[in-house]
């Protein structure tokens, strides 16, 4: 990374636009922007709320979710795709940099701190909102 941003800065374009995306630029983001941002939060936490229980069974036991029925794949790919919005979303704001420490790092602690999936996903929001505003 500080590789990218020297190179980056030898060169004879502006350097801003790879410093914003590895460090986000919260003073960037516009009106429009925040609303496109509510509309697919909307959206990706409706999908979720729809797939959430044979989401949890694939990711739990995928054997046997799958013999069970689920299209665990498609739950799988779907998944990646979701997070995949939510990162595109975020790195504006927070830059790769601490969006990485952001989604992996509160995840792995609530995983550590309690077995139960939906307890672990509440304190890994609580530890990321925490972390954000601190």
């Amino acid at each position: 990374t500080g590789f990218g941003l020297f190179f980056n800065s030898l060169a004879t374009k502006n350097s801003s636009t790879l410093t914003n995306v590895l460090f986000g630029n919260l003073l960037a983001i516009t009106h429009q922007q925040l609303l496109n941002f509510t509309a697919l939060l909307l959206l990706l936490a409706a999908t979720v709320v729809f797939v959430f229980r044979p989401l949890l069974f694939a990711s739990v036991n995928p054997q046997v979710a799958e013999a069970k029925g689920v299209p665990v794949r498609v739950l799988s790919v779907l998944f990646m795709v979701l997070l995949g919005i939510a990162v595109t979303m975020a790195v504006l704001a927070v830059g790769t940099l601490l969006l990485f420490a952001l989604v992996v790092t509160p995840a792995a602690t609530a995983i550590m701190v309690t077995a139960r999936p939906i307890l672990a996903m509440a304190i890994s929001t609580g530890i990321s909102v925490v972390s954000v505003w601190a």
